[in-house]
């Protein structure tokens, strides 16, 4: 159970390295618990920096009314997605940027709007990151028309990058989590910044993997004695009061199998019986 379940785990991080969801893995939610307070405290600081600036940006003026816990995490979810790949430095400030201005349309929306919610349920449903971002924008240019809401200001491209410079390089000055590595490009005179994990990171996600992965065995052993085998369908784990499905004797998805083999297996069932008692 043991081999199989470190290969099932090994699996779901390949899967969610691959997909770009690496903040979904059990090593990018506990980045996420570790680090983000430190995070939050630099958005603070960053957000009473701005007080002295007169003329503050589209994007700065939206950042001082969210919350730092929401521009934190959302921040550090979507650069942890790519963690462990080599991003550059100008799309990932364009992915995290398109995340808070997508938020905040959003929460403005739900606030403004009785139907908000609901417009913001509809553009989850839709396939894509970009459908989703178009369906918010065409929604809310629809109900500014018809009155029923004022129009929210639109972020530029320089808005949008700069909100993601800004929360990247506080995320690797106050963490530690990520570092800069620069690349010099065939057919280019400077080198391209990249987004990776830093060595520090790295060392920690192998180790934290190499633990963890021991710890997730595919059957989870049972907290009281197993039942005694009687039949194919009675014995094993207790599921009495619980919303598990009852696990056979022989795992198989041939159901008819299983409802031709009449009474008890002697020979194995015993054997079973004697080795979990």
């Amino acid at each position: 159970m043991t081999t199989i379940g470190v290969g099932r785990y090994r699996n779901k991080v390949e899967g969610a390295r691959s997909r770009g969801t690496e903040s979904e893995t059990s090593y990018g939610q506990r980045l996420i618990r570790g680090a983000l307070p430190n995070y939050i405290k630099a958005i603070d600081e960053l957000k009473a920096s701005w007080s002295g600036v007169k003329n503050k940006a589209q994007w700065q003026l939206d950042l001082i009314e969210v919350p730092s816990e929401k521009i934190g995490f959302m921040a550090m979810r979507t650069v942890l997605d790519m963690l462990t790949r080599n991003s550059k430095m100008t799309a990932l400030c364009t992915k995290v940027g398109n995340v808070l201005d997508y938020q905040i349309r959003c929460d403005r929306l739900i606030k403004a709007n009785k139907k908000g919610e609901g417009i913001v349920l509809g553009a989850t449903r839709k396939r894509g990151w970009v459908a989703s971002k178009h369906h918010i924008r065409v929604s809310i240019k629809h109900e500014v028309e018809k009155g029923l809401m004022e129009d929210i200001p639109t972020w530029t491209r320089r808005d949008v990058v700069a909100t993601g410079l800004n929360l990247i390089e506080l995320m690797r000055a106050s963490t530690g989590v990520i570092e800069y590595r620069y690349v010099t490009e065939t057919g280019r005179k400077n080198p391209t910044r990249f987004v990776t994990a830093s060595e520090d990171t790295l060392k920690w996600v192998d180790e934290f993997n190499y633990h963890r992965e021991m710890l997730s065995p595919f059957w989870l052993p049972c907290v009281d004695t197993p039942m005694e085998w009687k039949s194919v369908w009675e014995g094993g784990y207790r599921i009495e009061e619980t919303e598990l499905p009852k696990l056979p004797f022989i795992k198989t998805t041939n159901m008819e199998f299983l409802r031709d083999i009449e009474g008890k297996l002697e020979v194995p069932m015993e054997a079973c019986n004697l080795h979990q008692s």
